[in-house]
């Protein structure tokens, strides 16, 4: 009986090791979880710190464009019906020349953002995902003025290759550039094209749903215009399909942070 009960299993030892274990692993586990909150506050605030900081350009390169396109509108685009646009005739027409440098100043602003922000993790922040956001609907096929490539080629076109961080060229640059340099002729070319045919009723809504959705940014990422200017819309331009695309499809599939009770502004 006493041999047994010395051989036997030695449960209160058993037990003190086992709640060891089990309290060191808890700790391990709550170490893991604190250090991974840490992690993600940082990299939260690193992210808000650099949108805050960085954000503002592109604002202002969209509020000029949506300024620009509202004048436009609102005598249906006539200054352009019948113009030739191509580089020859763009220094001699002042709403061409205004209208396609206020368009890749803001694609370029745009392309310089996403680009300084590839070394972090914009979505950590909420206006920086509202911004990829309303980037993927601005540059998708049923959007996009253009295609992709011209669009990147476009915004290449009018930032500087200076030594430091590429910057918008001004306005007076762009022009003598377009005039001389053949490549960038090229480069417009497809922009010049879709300009050429404003006239036309599809080519023309579909300049006016792009414009739509870049003051929706505007309006969505800075509410109180601190950077903008709250403009009006222009829905008396549009056509019942473009209604009926930007509240059945492009505001509440892809546009979902723009707030309902905003949509009557734009449609």
């Amino acid at each position: 009986m006493h041999l047994a009960n010395a051989v036997g299993p030695n449960w209160p030892l058993i037990s003190s090791l086992f709640g060891g274990c089990i309290a060191g692993v808890t700790v391990k586990l709550l170490d893991a979880f604190f250090n991974r909150r840490t992690k993600i506050a940082d990299r939260k605030k690193i992210a808000e710190k650099f949108v805050s900081e960085h954000l503002d350009p592109v604002l202002k390169a969209a509020d000029e464009f949506v300024g620009k396109l509202l004048a436009l509108a609102r005598q249906d685009f006539r200054s352009l019906h019948g113009v030739v646009a191509n580089y020859k005739n763009f220094n001699s027409h002042e709403d061409l020349r205004s209208l396609i440098y206020l368009m890749a100043k803001f694609w370029a602003s745009a392309d310089k953002f996403r680009n300084e922000g590839i070394s972090m993790s914009i979505v950590d922040d909420e206006r920086g995902k509202q911004f990829l956001g309303f980037l993927n609907c601005l540059t998708s096929s049923q959007i996009r003025i253009v295609d992709r490539m011209s669009i990147q080629a476009i915004s290449e076109v009018v930032q500087s290759r200076d030594v430091g961080p590429p910057n918008v060229i001004s306005y007076i640059d762009f022009c003598n550039l377009v005039e001389r340099n053949i490549d960038v002729q090229r480069w417009l070319a497809p922009l010049f094209g879709v300009l050429n045919r404003i006239q036309h009723t599809a080519v023309r809504q579909k300049v006016l749903k792009y414009g739509v959705i870049v003051h929706a940014l505007i309006d969505t990422l800075d509410p109180h215009y601190r950077v903008s200017s709250e403009k009006p819309s222009y829905p008396e331009r549009l056509s019942n399909k473009t209604r009926r695309d930007l509240v059945h499809r492009v505001f509440p599939i892809y546009l979902q942070s723009v707030e309902r009770a905003n949509w009557a502004k734009f449609t």
